[in-house]
């Protein structure tokens, strides 16, 4: 169960992320377009790696299957870190 309660933890911050982001990125006029894209592109991800984890326990079993997803979380997770980060404006040196 520490498996699928991390996987749980990694996709509630992911998906946080994802949502602050698009907040803060996208125009005032344009923001709910902009969540309607993001729940689109949320809801492709979503099948496509239910399909990819799905074959992946069916093949190699569970412990493989939440390995990959666990991985895959982490690597989205890192994405967003280091996306906002390249958009935080710059501290002049004193």
């Amino acid at each position: 169960h520490n498996s699928v309660d991390f996987i749980g933890w990694l996709n509630g911050a992911v998906e946080t992320g994802e949502n602050a982001a698009v907040a803060t990125l996208a125009p005032g006029g344009r923001r709910g377009s902009a969540f309607g894209l993001l729940a689109g592109i949320q809801s492709l991800g979503d099948f496509v790696a239910s399909a990819v984890v799905g074959l992946i326990w069916t093949i190699a079993g569970p412990t493989a299957a939440f390995g990959v997803a666990t991985v895959a979380m982490l690597a989205s997770l890192a994405t967003l870190v280091m996306g906002a980060r390249s958009t935080m404006p710059r501290k002049e040196p004193r």
